[in-house]
């Protein structure tokens, strides 16, 4: 049970404990795609870049010999988004690097353990390291099937990733556990996508790319994603106002607030800049003492929580996202108002 208005911040350090590629490995991925060197895709993501081109091949390959060019500038980048910020004004790059991270995202939801893997087996023997398993045990206490619903009136998610490992995953284990069908969980399941997503999850609709059984995740992949790939923002584009507004609402209704493999980085930072006085939990997996020092500081500044205090309102967790739950159940059973 989740008696108290709780916001959970994942990043992208969550979405790897069930398979999605970090940093380093979606930078691979998407210059091996825009370069050609994926055999996989080569053909038909020439198609695609034709397509965001008015259908015109050679454009297409020409937008192509020139992302081929910067293949070891993209690897080697602090991320691809900083990569595309610096080459802003080729948008027709822009363009074809969200097709090609589009594609990779895509491609993940597939291959991920809640993905086609799962084929019956129980989300919580697939995705052991995940961190809805123990959040959802946390929901789910003092609960039937006729009210626990109600308690995810209370948590809101807010992700600076463009999968829905959050909505999979709640959706599979609530149907696991209390038989709630998807479409129910749905209605009441607040996640929202600072920078959009691969667009809205239904497991019964086109678009679940988590069970589609075909080589790639979709049935035309040069097609769907050149039509879809704009749904995805980078980090340097205009947020969405409506859910800018919505994540701070969110925010400054909570009582407690987790981050949860979020990297701290500036540019995401200040869009959680709330001034909520609030209980807070942070990960801060591999980070280092000097890092993890700065967390504390960047979320004290962002929560108008100052020195000698920020100690009794923060804790910083040096693991990863379910085991934070695990070796902090007590206070956050306490923090979350759940009996």
């Amino acid at each position: 049970m989740i008696n108290r208005k709780t916001c959970i911040v994942v990043g992208a350090g969550a979405s790897a404990d069930v398979g999605f590629p970090l940093g380093v490995k979606l930078k691979a991925e998407v210059a091996e795609i825009l370069s050609g060197r994926d055999p996989s895709t080569k053909d038909w993501f020439l198609g695609c870049v034709a397509l965001q081109n008015g259908n015109q091949r050679r454009a297409a390959e020409d937008v192509l010999a020139r992302c081929a060019r910067y293949r070891d500038q993209i690897i080697g980048a602090a991320s691809v988004d900083n990569f595309l910020d610096q080459r802003r004004n080729d948008q027709e790059m822009v363009l074809a690097a969200k097709a090609a991270i589009y594609f990779a995202i895509s491609r993940a939801e597939q291959s991920c353990v809640i993905g086609r893997k799962l084929r019956g087996q129980a989300i919580q023997s697939a995705a052991p390291d995940y961190f809805i398993n123990p959040l959802m045990n946390f929901v789910s206490r003092g609960h039937t099937r006729e009210d626990i619903l109600e308690s995810l009136r209370n948590l809101t998610f807010v992700t600076f990733n463009y999968d829905r490992a959050i909505e999979r995953s709640v959706v599979i284990w609530l149907k696991e556990n209390f038989h709630i069908d998807s479409s129910e969980t749905l209605k009441f399941l607040d996640v929202k996508h600072v920078y959009g997503s691969l667009g809205t999850y239904d497991p019964l609709e086109a678009g679940n790319y988590f069970d589609f059984q075909g080589q790639f995740p979709m049935s035309n992949p040069h097609i769907e994603i050149a039509k879809f790939a704009g749904r995805i923002s980078l980090f340097t584009e205009q947020t969405n106002a409506k859910i800018r507004s919505e994540i701070i609402d969110a925010l400054r209704g909570a009582k407690t607030v987790f981050y949860l493999g979020f990297g701290f980085e500036e540019q995401n930072t200040r869009l959680l800049k709330c001034g909520s006085n609030s209980a807070i939990f942070a990960t801060t997996y591999g980070m280092g003492a000097a890092n993890s020092d700065s967390v504390q500081r960047i979320i004290g500044v962002n929560h108008g929580i100052i020195k000698p205090n920020i100690e009794n309102f923060i804790t910083l967790f040096d693991g990863k996202a379910k085991a934070l739950f695990q070796e902090h159940y007590f206070d956050i059973a306490s923090a979350i108002g759940s009996i």
